[in-house]
């Protein structure tokens, strides 16, 4: 995915090197500990420390892709089996080694301090690695085809899981306006409705005090009303429940399951829902394709 990675580095008097992830739904962001001095005694475990190197790097960008499991630490193994091992290889901190270069006394004397750099104004500039770059095109699960399937599938659940209930909710101004708001955003109408019947279904099992009571009531429900529909007796909610903001919340939740329809994996805990969005927008034409269908919303124009 297309994210941002921010790595905190922390020297510290511990003997070992440490990281952990700091939990956001945006960007990624680490946090790394490492010794402030390798002693003699730790260069004699230099290949433990070169483990955690390893482990932390394999970390960060299993945590960044969205290739299925196997595939991935395939790929990474593929990677060190063609060398990437010897790359990582830890050693002294340039402190260190430059005294091997230099004695004290003349790197503080007064004739160094008095000469100037070589290329004073050259400006430093950051250059991108040809494999670090985007790309851009079709993901390798993308099918025009498929999609047009799976479009035709999408429209006619949530036309039946809506039967009743979307209907009632297009009364009201409120909705109409956040309807306004969602299409100006760019989500086509069935992510529209997909968002709609997420903030219904969590509705009503939230009113529902089979929930507690019964761990698999709420999946019964749910599969319930895919496969069968509402039904006139459901609970409609209250159309102050339906904000903007968290019918954009269940747009995200829907990408996350959107991820399994193109064989992808999300390893994120806290996932990075902007770098997702992009993702799928890019990469599977996700706000470009839709099928010819009757408008969901009727109050405005398609």
């Amino acid at each position: 995915m297309r994210t941002s990675v921010k790595i905190i580095v922390e020297a510290t008097d511990d003997s070992d090197f440490q990281f952990a992830q700091i939990p956001l739904n945006q960007a990624r962001e680490w946090r790394v500990r490492v010794p402030k001095v390798i002693t003699e005694a730790r260069t004699k475990i230099v290949g433990e420390i070169h483990g955690q190197v390893v482990a932390f790097a394999s970390g960060l960008i299993y945590d960044c892709s969205l290739q299925e499991h196997d595939e991935l630490l395939a790929l990474v193994k593929s990677r060190f089996d063609k060398g990437l091992d010897n790359k990582t290889l830890v050693a002294h901190s340039y402190a260190f080694l430059y005294t091997y270069f230099i004695v004290e006394a003349e790197f503080l004397s007064d004739a160094r301090r008095e000469l100037s750099p070589f290329i004073p104004s050259l400006d430093f500039r950051l250059r991108e690695h040809p494999s670090m770059l985007w790309h851009g095109g079709p993901g390798k699960t993308y099918s025009s085809e498929q999609s047009q399937i799976y479009l035709v599938s999408r429209y006619a659940v949530l036309q039946r899981c809506l039967k009743y209930t979307l209907p009632e909710l297009l009364k009201h101004n409120h909705f109409q306006d956040c309807i306004r708001a969602l299409r100006e955003r760019g989500l086509l109408d069935w992510q529209i409705m997909n968002a709609v019947f997420a903030l219904t279904i969590n509705f009503r099992l939230n009113s529902d005090p089979r929930v507690i009571s019964d761990a698999s009531f709420g999946d019964r429900l749910y599969r319930n009303t895919i496969e069968e529909g509402e039904s006139p007796s459901d609970i409609i909610p209250p159309p102050d429940v339906y904000s903007l903001e968290m019918l954009l919340e269940c747009h995200n939740a829907n990408l996350v399951s959107s991820l399994k329809t193109f064989s992808l994996q999300l390893h994120q805990l806290t996932p990075d829902f902007p770098a997702i969005n992009y993702f799928l927008d890019k990469r599977f034409r996700y706000y470009e394709d839709d099928i010819p269908h009757e408008n969901p919303f009727p109050f405005s124009a398609a």
